[in-house]
């Protein structure tokens, strides 16, 4: 106000960091005081002000000492993330157009990690939304910049992959970043390097055991890919992280596998019941865990949880110990819980829901049902056809190498290819479903 009205409301100074020289090396670079007048103490920071043995005090006294007014108010949190998002634009997060006013910012903990991510095997368990992708993204971009060949990403659901992918073009990353649903890269491998597929069985099986047999052998060591990066690896048998690991060498190559076993929604001897050593990952004391959950407020999560608490506890792994969900803070609502008497009145409930989201947001893409297969959505895209309301199906895998999160549809998909994907708005079908066989 007054006077002061339009002006940065925020305190600010600058000052020069040597990491690698101390204050008796700096003052002794010149003995007239040249370089103390270039590089006056005040502004200066010495590799020997910044040490462990350095008082906590004496260094916030060193930080403050930049500042040249005494005009210092406290920065909230919200007012710092602004401040981030301009120096440092990467660490946003794209919001949902309906969300565009907002501003989503990586918090300290995924930006620290997903800038201090070293070489060689690393491992990061975090859980549902917490930022995983996100992380493997920024990891991408940072790859891209300073790799002299492609970066290699891979996951075993096709929608995510697909969903990846289109992230890395936005960033103008496509030529240095490829992205693959796992089987489709063994695929192309075996391709690439002429490996003779046996025609038995089917042709995903066989292309990965014709690439395991080839690195087995010696006859591939080298895959192109300067670094991997293993998005969902939750899903990946442990032969398939065994034929990574081997081309990406600890010593050699940078392997940066996420992973949440709670997430494990395929076959679960899938999941990762073994250590990662034991499939040559070697990550031990390079694993990252990230315990906030930021994508669903605490009833959903709690709701969720009510849900999983017994299978969880039947299924506990020694060798991979489960990370339980932390709330970001927000309390949120309840689900709505519906219980219908057929697929008719389930599918008219559903299409009046959809219906009064949009009224809401003006934006179909905005929404996803899941539901637990194909036939369990066919009255449902029935009733969507009748009212005029746009989708697209996810179900088989030339639907799911179609999926577009930009398109302004309503997204059906199987409770399989929603993972790793995120909508401001999600209605379950047939959520009463028990697959024939399952034991759980």
């Amino acid at each position: 106000t007054g006077i002061y009205q339009g002006k940065l409301n925020v305190a600010w100074a600058y000052g020069v960091v040597f990491t690698s020289i101390t204050r008796q090396q700096l003052r002794a670079l010149s003995a007239d005081g040249t370089v103390e007048a270039v590089f006056p103490e005040a502004l200066t920071i010495c590799q020997d002000e910044m040490t462990e043995s350095v008082s906590q005090e004496a260094f916030r006294n060193k930080i403050a000492g930049l500042f040249t007014t005494r005009f210092r108010p406290a920065i909230s949190p919200s007012t710092r993330d602004i401040i981030r998002r301009h120096l440092f634009p990467e660490v946003v997060i794209p919001a949902k157009k309906s969300d565009s006013n907002l501003l989503k910012v990586m918090d300290i903990q995924q930006e620290l990690l997903a800038r201090n991510i070293g070489e060689g095997h690393r491992v990061i368990h975090g859980v549902a939304g917490s930022g995983k992708t996100l992380i493997l993204l920024y990891r991408c971009q940072y790859l891209a910049e300073n790799s002299e060949r492609p970066v290699l990403v891979l996951c075993f659901n096709i929608t995510l992959a697909n969903y990846i992918r289109e992230c890395i073009a936005d960033k103008g990353l496509s030529q240095k970043v490829h992205v693959y649903h796992f089987h489709d890269w063994c695929g192309i491998a075996a391709r690439k390097f002429s490996l003779t597929v046996s025609r038995e069985g089917p042709w995903f099986d066989k292309s990965f055991a014709a690439l395991e047999s080839a690195v087995d052998t010696g006859v591939i060591t080298d895959t192109g890919y300067d670094a991997v990066l293993i998005d969902e690896g939750h899903d990946f048998d442990r032969r398939w992280l065994a034929l990574i690991a081997r081309l990406f060498d600890n010593s050699k190559r940078s392997l940066l596998l996420m992973y949440d076993d709670a997430q494990s929604l395929y076959r679960r001897e899938r999941a990762l019941n073994f250590s990662l050593a034991s499939v040559g990952i070697q990550a031990q004391g390079r694993t990252s865990v990230l315990r906030v959950n930021y994508r669903n407020p605490e009833c959903i999560l709690s709701f969720a949880y009510a849900f999983s608490r017994d299978y969880f506890e039947k299924h506990r792994n020694q060798e991979v110990p489960l990370v339980l969900p932390e709330a970001c803070g927000e309390k949120g609502k309840p689900p709505d819980i519906l219980q219908c008497s057929s697929a008719e009145e389930e599918a008219r409930h559903v299409a009046e829901w959809l219906g009064d989201k949009y009224a809401l947001t003006g934006r179909w893409g905005d929404m996803a049902v899941l539901c637990p297969t194909q036939f369990a959505a066919q009255r449902l895209t029935e009733v969507l056809e009748e009212r005029g309301i746009p989708f697209v199906i996810s179900f088989t895998p030339a639907d799911k190498k179609h999926y577009s999160h930009k398109d302004n549809v309503v997204h059906l998909l199987t409770f399989q290819s929603s993972k790793g994907l995120e909508f401001p708005f999600v209605a379950v079908i047939n959520a009463s479903f028990v697959h024939q066989g399952a034991e759980d």
